[in-house]
């Protein structure tokens, strides 16, 4: 018995893991690919020395938002072209052994002591040449061979392959210093230039891919000495589809009024952009659908989705409504001295005219003298409406109100228990009571115990009846109680 719980137990612990892992994909990772970054270039400047730390603290900061940057795709053209320039770099170098083993043929005429040590030096130097031009036919037949796939487009037979993306030495501190990139060092490197302006600075970063030498994309951004870390993180979310060989989309915002241009926050999947500037030059975004936010203080936030995907650039024009104020006299006819805040801002003393903002407005008043607590309300404040001789039905202290609930979230508890542990005698009562029945309809069992069980069933029945009736009251009691700490609606009278 022990055995077979262990076996059970042994199979569910493997299949809830099967239900639970992350799927596997197809791709398979082959190698690393290694990112590095070098110290920006400060251009001249009557600003150069206050901001000369950024060139190796701005790149230090875009890489430490790249350390989790996950797995490059690689393309089926790019895996072939990676093997075109391994394949002409072995031409080359069988070329090379091609032309010395030539050399060495020739040279045995003249450093042979006799005939027949000459003819079997030339056997086996033929035989050498030949294995090469064998080697060479080889290898310019694959070449041709991945020409075609290029030109045809032939991709059936290439296997999905990923590199996982690591920072050079491991390391986002660490900057490339090199003069120049060897292939086996770093398969990309950020590079970029700094203009400064003041207290701003305009900041182009471009990413290099190696072997080849590709220049991929070029980043430009704009912000303030003191926001190089959202800067940071700005280039670094651009670079992340670019770095993961997704397919990418510029996109242009142009925000509307002009007036809440200045203080706007753009928000991409939860990701804050500046959008100074992207009319001009847009912000580069994974192909595919986004949650866009935008938001200016006096003016109305704007949320939608959009799906960036059928083309390579998109310009996405947001208007903002501007926020309305209102005159509002707001009273309580029991604290009439009382202090007034309304979302969070003090506005006064109840009975004085505020200018407040359309829309639902959470206030708190606080009576006079502070031994008394606070006390909510909620207005919903429209253009046409002027709320005048405010009364509040005010709640009751909210430690009593806490009081309350924990007392009425226990009486329910209690009652659900009460009810799971009645079920139990109801239903064995009510088994025991077909058990009879059906004994004495067979003979085997006496009427008056089968009656037994039957009153006994029946009662059990009503008690777990009346003790759900009582769940129920309790369950409406707690939700009452809970509900009470949720701020008045505010009325005009």
């Amino acid at each position: 018995m022990f055995k077979r719980l262990v076996f059970l137990i042994a199979i569910t612990s493997l299949v809830s893991s099967s239900l639970w892992c992350e799927p596997t994909t197809s791709t398979q990772i082959i190698a690393d690919w290694v990112l590095a970054g070098s110290a920006f270039t400060l251009k001249s400047s009557p600003f150069q020395q206050s901001v000369e730390g950024v060139t190796s603290t701005l790149p230090t900061l875009i890489l430490e938002n790249l350390e989790d940057a996950g797995v490059r795709i690689l393309a089926p053209e790019e895996i072939l072209e990676r093997k075109l320039v391994l394949l002409r770099k072995d031409r080359t170098t069988l070329g090379n052994s091609l032309t010395a083993a030539i050399k060495e043929r020739d040279k045995q005429v003249f450093i042979s002591s006799s005939e027949k040590g000459l003819k079997k030096n030339l056997r086996e130097k033929d035989a050498k040449i030949l294995e090469i031009r064998e080697n060479l036919e080889e290898n310019e037949a694959q070449i041709e061979d991945i020409k075609k796939q290029l030109e045809q487009k032939d991709f059936q037979d290439i296997q999905d392959e990923g590199e996982r993306i690591v920072l050079w030495q491991d390391s986002a501190n660490i900057l490339f210093t090199k003069d120049t990139v060897k292939n086996e060092d770093i398969n990309g490197l950020l590079t970029g230039s700094i203009i400064a302006s003041g207290n701003y600075l305009s900041v182009t970063v471009e990413l290099t891919l190696y072997p080849g030498e590709i220049h991929s994309v070029k980043i430009q951004s704009l912000a303030s000495v003191a926001d190089i870390t959202v800067m940071a993180k700005e280039i670094a979310s651009q670079l992340k589809p670019v770095l993961q060989n997704r397919p990418t989309v510029e996109v242009l915002f142009q925000i509307e009024p002009p007036e809440a241009v200045a203080r706007a926050k753009i928000f991409v999947d939860g990701q804050s952009f500046n959008p100074q500037g992207f009319v001009d030059r847009g912000v580069l975004l994974a192909a595919g659908s986004h949650s866009i936010e935008v938001e200016s203080p006096g003016f109305y936030s704007r949320s939608f989705e959009a799906d960036f995907s059928q083309n390579s650039r998109f310009l996405t024009t947001v208007n903002l409504d501007p926020v309305e104020h209102v005159p509002v006299r707001i009273e309580s006819e029991k604290f009439p001295d009382s202090q007034l805040y309304v979302d969070g801002i003090p506005q006064g003393t109840l009975g004085q005219e505020v200018e407040l903002q359309t829309g639902l407005a959470f206030g708190t008043v606080l009576p006079t003298p502070d031994t008394e607590h606070p006390y909510y309300f909620v207005a919903d404040i429209t253009p046409e409406s002027k709320l005048s001789q405010l009364n509040l039905r005010l709640k009751k202290d909210t430690q009593e109100i806490s009081t309350r609930i924990e007392k009425r979230r226990r009486a329910m508890y209690n009652s659900y228990s009460a009810l799971l542990v009645s079920l139990i005698p109801t239903f064995v009562s009510y088994g025991m009571y077909v058990n009879m029945s059906n004994g004495w309809v067979l003979g085997h069992e006496s009427e008056e115990n089968m009656k037994l069980w039957k009153n006994i069933s029946t009662g059990s029945m009503v008690l777990s009846a009346g003790l759900g009736v009582n769940l129920a009251v309790q369950l409406g009691l707690f939700i009452s109680s809970a509900d009470s700490v949720l701020p008045e609606q505010a009325k005009v009278k």
